[in-house]
């Protein structure tokens, strides 16, 4: 496996690299205007986006921060003059983290709905996962080849889960007790440490499907792909209220992004992320018991009524550029929240950048759902129900990591 120092001559922090948002790049103003707000959606491009904002007149810039060197165009973080070069089928080293419970109030909508919720009272219990969280750790490792360790009556599941092609496989790197009894990941039940093995298997690479479009009518630049694997717990789980039998398959998934698309995807997604939050910020300040407008305070019908008026007005704009954010936030790269002229920081550190087979370019995950494949007891039937069961996240592990 290659090293991030191979990959990046002159830098020990990682392999990422943003070209064209330098350090410090001022994006745009506070207090735009909604007119000014669609032209800069509309041109999905950041020299136009700052092209009409450039007379905005603001006082308090919200600027993007790149970290760790992000943003040099220096020939010593040039892919050119890399020691090792990848292949687009070199092998990956991530560790995972599993975590189970209910994921109430979490940014996956899905987790939440009431049909999920449902889902989970029925199939596992009304009990499951109420005031627990169950984290399993483990390192894998991601290459191009198959694997053929599937069970027969899993094999449906798992080929429809992929598509009906798999792309390559997801080994768990086996670990060992003092005793040499083979694990590949451990928790802290109430009988102390427990030791559990998790089969591996296979994913998934689906490119980015251009259905979300910008109000032109293009498809919006930097929409991710969508990686799924399956994982198999060998093992019987019982931490508080969650638990799972032997062989519980788990389906996952999550958004990646590859450079470009990151880049890309992070120029499509801050106008729409200022817009929603510059409304709420100027809803906030309308509404402020200080600050906020005084005609709402008063007696006088007509100046309450226009107050009201605005007020109303406020809340639809809000409402509006809500709306708008969430029609495309599912597909983009997630940002911090950009109030009061704050600084957005993308990339704080290149920690989440590695090494997946497929492309030469290096890779990021974020946003990943676990589903568990569950019998319905009722029924007794041979098909499996699939329940969102939690999250999980992955970071790079690198051979400088190891040592």
């Amino acid at each position: 496996m290659v090293s991030r120092g191979s990959l990046c001559p002159g830098r020990s922090s990682g392999g990422r690299r943003l070209s064209q948002l330098p350090t410090g790049y001022r994006l745009w103003p506070a207090g735009v205007t909604a007119s000014k707000l669609e032209t800069a959606i509309d041109s999905s491009s950041l020299s136009s986006f700052a092209t009409a904002f450039h007379h905005g007149g603001a006082s308090r810039p919200i600027q993007i921060k790149i970290a760790h060197g992000i943003g040099s165009t220096s020939p010593s973080t040039s892919r050119d003059d890399d020691s090792e070069t990848l292949s687009p089928w070199s092998p990956g080293k991530w560790k995972i983290k599993l975590h189970f419970r209910r994921e109430e109030g979490s940014h996956f909508s899905e987790f939440s709905s009431d049909e999920n919720t449902a889902l989970i009272n029925k199939l596992l219990g009304e009990e499951w996962g109420v005031d627990s969280h169950l984290v399993l750790p483990l390192e894998i490792m991601v290459t191009a080849e198959l694997s053929s360790n599937l069970e027969n009556d899993e094999h449906n599941i798992q080929s429809s889960w992929l598509g009906g092609k798999a792309t390559g496989s997801i080994e768990c790197i086996n670990q060992y007790t003092s005793d040499n009894k083979l694990y590949h990941t451990t928790y802290i039940s109430n009988s102390g440490q427990q030791h559990v093995q998790i089969s591996s298997g296979n994913w998934r690479m689906e490119p980015p499907i251009p259905l979300v479009t910008s109000p032109n009518g293009k498809p919006l630049s930097g929409q991710a792909s969508i990686l799924r694997f399956h994982l198999t717990i060998k093992d019987a789980i019982q931490r508080n209220s969650i638990c799972f039998p032997e062989n519980q398959l788990l389906l996952l998934q999550s958004n990646t992004f590859r450079e470009d698309q990151y880049e890309n995807g992070i120029r499509t997604i801050l106008p729409y992320q200022y817009a929603k939050d510059n409304a709420q910020q100027m809803l906030d300040t309308q509404l402020d018991h200080e600050s906020g407008d005084r005609r709402l305070d008063g007696t006088d019908l007509l100046p309450l009524f226009e107050g009201y008026k605005d007020m109303a007005g406020l809340i639809w704009e809000r409402d509006e550029k809500y709306r708008k954010w969430k029609e495309v936030e599912g597909v983009l790269p997630l940002v911090d929240s950009a109030k009061d002229g704050v600084t957005t920081t993308i990339s704080e550190d290149d920690e989440g950048w590695g090494v997946w087979p497929g492309d030469t370019d290096l890779m990021t995950v974020e946003r990943g759902v676990i589903l568990a494949a569950v019998n319905n007891k009722e029924t007794k039937s041979r098909n499996r129900n699939t329940v969102y069961v939690g999250s999980w996240t992955a970071v790079p592990i690198w051979d400088e990591d190891e040592e």
